[in-house]
């Protein structure tokens, strides 16, 4: 392993109409003293993500049709496949802000106890295929000085040594891999930071809007929660997780209650019970309806609600493989060559 290289680690399906933007400003943000390599791993694309990502020096693999595939298992395959010091990972429809790379470097070199470091990401809500909206959700925007913090989001930059002790990112895991790999690497005495640097900006759908929600369905996003409170029952993360996700686990309460309840009331003829039952989902409905402005879109939004609880129960009985059990014979696309 080259002392001197930055592995970049992108994460890509069928992003065709994100990855040379991204790949582009992989290759102006410069790192002085460093060779940067770039693995594209790729989710088997159905559109031309591979031939955009032919077009610039970064090496190329595939997952095969038959492994399980997820942002998880494309972070610990590329992560497999590199060679640098520290590996930077961004998702495809991600762009890098020019001066993170050299100043996150520079960070970690300087707190030898860093595990991993991040910088201020922003959002940039697209509202048509081919249209960005105006407005701009920064989060992180007040970030104005260097905090230790438990975890970290898609975009990081990673120490090898710590997060190749911690197993890299678990394969299996269809989301918040990075929340499981953070909390690893820290029960092995490694620190987290983020720094007040920009960092990136996430071309995406409204967090409110159905696009984001299907596109979520599709990754198995909400079962990776339930994956994620199974793994903490014995990782010693269990209160942490259960306060990361204390809304939903609060909608489920509720509803996993009133599911117990209703039949009882209902045996029982207790009138009150069932009435209180009633006006619950009555006034979530219309506090709903005066939110979203719409009956419509208050109705979507329970049913929304349903299908993620339902999701993250189903991620809770799932069984976690061992990451060592994931296959890491990748079809090699495109060899690459160090920048």
């Amino acid at each position: 392993m080259a002392e001197n290289i930055l592995s970049i680690v992108v994460v890509a399906k069928n992003e065709s109409r994100n990855i040379a933007r991204c790949l582009s400003s992989l290759g102006q943000d410069k790192a002085p003293g460093w060779k940067k390599e770039v693995v594209v791993v790729d989710s088997l694309s159905s559109d031309n993500t591979l031939e955009e990502a032919e077009k610039f020096s970064s090496k190329i693999i595939q997952l095969q049709p038959s492994w399980p595939h997820s942002a998880g298992a494309g972070r610990y395959l590329g992560c497999l496949n590199s060679q640098g010091r520290y590996i930077f990972c961004i998702d495809a429809d991600m762009r890098l802000k020019k001066g993170f790379l050299e100043k996150g470097i520079n960070f970690m070199e300087e707190h030898p106890e860093a595990a991993a470091v991040a910088g201020i990401g922003q959002e940039v809500y697209i509202e048509k295929e081919s249209v960005e909206a105006r407005n701009k959700n920064m989060y992180l925007r007040d970030l104005k000085e260097v905090k230790e913090v438990k975890y970290l989001g898609g975009a990081a930059l990673f120490r090898k040594e710590p997060l190749k002790k911690a197993g890299y990112f678990n394969p299996f895991l269809y989301a918040h891999e990075e929340l499981e790999v953070c909390q690893k690497m820290r029960l092995a005495g490694g620190k987290i930071y983020t720094i007040p640097v920009e960092m990136t900006i996430h071309y995406t759908y409204s967090a409110a809007g159905m696009k984001r929600f299907k596109k979520q369905l599709k990754s198995n996003r909400f079962i990776g929660i339930g994956q994620m409170l199974r793994l903490s029952l014995t990782n010693g993360f269990f209160w942490e997780n259960v306060f990361k996700f204390r809304k939903i686990l609060l909608s489920l309460f509720l509803i996993v209650l009133a599911a117990i309840l209703a039949p009882v009331f209902l045996a029982t003829a207790n009138r009150p019970g069932l009435l209180t039952i009633a006006a619950g989902i009555i006034f979530l409905f219309f506090y709903l309806a005066v939110v979203k402005k719409s009956l419509v879109k208050a109705a979507l939004s329970l049913g929304k609600w349903i299908i993620i609880l339902v999701m993250v129960i189903k991620g809770f009985f799932l069984t976690v493989r061992k990451r060592w059990e994931y296959p890491t014979e990748v079809k090699m696309v495109k060899r690459g060559s160090l920048e």
